[in-house]
């Protein structure tokens, strides 16, 4: 289902790939190439977080990670980091 808190997208900051997340519980990775261009073949990963407050790529490292601020239905937040693996199209704790 769409997301209640709206559409979130994100850029890694060395332009290796772009996030979107459209929907509760998954996550679009565009992957880029080494000048920043987009590839054509993007895939969907699934995230535990379902209430998703927001996002972002961290800078300075090694592989793209993602960070998550999210809720749960307690309503206390917690911050989350996630590595991208492209290759095998799967996000890792």
């Amino acid at each position: 289902r769409t997301c209640d808190c709206g559409h979130i997208a994100a850029l890694d900051p060395q332009h290796r790939l772009l996030g979107l997340h459209m929907y509760d519980g998954l996550f679009k990775i565009i992957p880029a190439l080494a000048g920043g261009t987009l590839r054509s073949e993007a895939f969907n990963v699934r995230m535990e977080e379902l209430y998703l407050l927001d996002l972002c790529f961290l800078a300075g490292t090694p592989r793209p990670t993602l960070a998550t601020l999210h809720e749960d239905s307690k309503h206390q937040r917690y911050l989350k980091t996630h590595e991208v693996a492209v290759r095998d199209k799967a996000l890792s704790d």
